[in-house]
């Protein structure tokens, strides 16, 4: 899956650090503007969006609401004032990721890790998922083999009584001979 680094900020300053930190890891970043945005959470691309705190609004919200689990995570830049309002949008599951400014490079690429470790993770439990599928449908279709080589319930009802009885009592005296033949041949 293709991963990209989407900045979305006001402060110019602040976006320019958070783009050499996104270099600094080893990543190249997107820089976007409010309009371009609702574009990219149509995208099946895992995103990784930083935004700062007195960028968002109500639009901005819903949509980040509204995104695809695993596809799109939050990286909010707050400053230290805000803090209590980001936890606020941590708990309500709005952001991913609270960055306290002044933003740092270490800290930026750690959210990049952890970013691209959610990713690596949940293109493996896809995988995992749709090898499960897979041995599900094969196991259903094996079933259905058995059952048309061995309709057990159906063979015995198929069966006229007559012949099952015959039977049933064909196997009795073979038993008894058998038994009588072991008796004479022990004693």
């Amino acid at each position: 899956m293709e991963k990209r680094f989407v900045i979305c900020v006001k402060d110019k300053y602040l976006e320019q650090i958070l783009n050499h930190a996104i270099v600094e890891a080893g990543y190249s970043p997107i820089s976007k503007s409010k309009d371009d945005l609702n574009n990219a959470f149509e995208a099946k691309v895992a995103t990784l969006l930083f935004i700062s705190l007195d960028f968002v609004d109500k639009g901005l919200w819903d949509s980040l609401t509204v995104r695809r689990e695993g596809v799109f995570e939050v990286a909010v830049a707050c400053p230290i004032s805000q803090v209590d309002e980001a936890g606020k949008l941590v708990e309500m599951g709005m952001v991913d990721y609270p960055i306290v400014e002044p933003v740092r490079s270490e800290v930026v690429a750690s959210v990049i890790r952890s970013f691209l470790k959610g990713c690596a993770l949940h293109e493996e439990i896809v995988k995992k998922e749709g090898i499960i599928d897979k041995l599900e449908a094969e196991n259903a279709h094996l079933r259905m083999e058995l059952e048309k080589l061995v309709p057990r319930e159906k063979l015995r009802k198929s069966i006229p009584y007559e012949v099952y009885k015959r039977v049933s009592s064909e196997r009795g005296l073979f038993a008894k001979t058998y038994k009588r033949n072991k008796e004479k041949s022990s004693s």
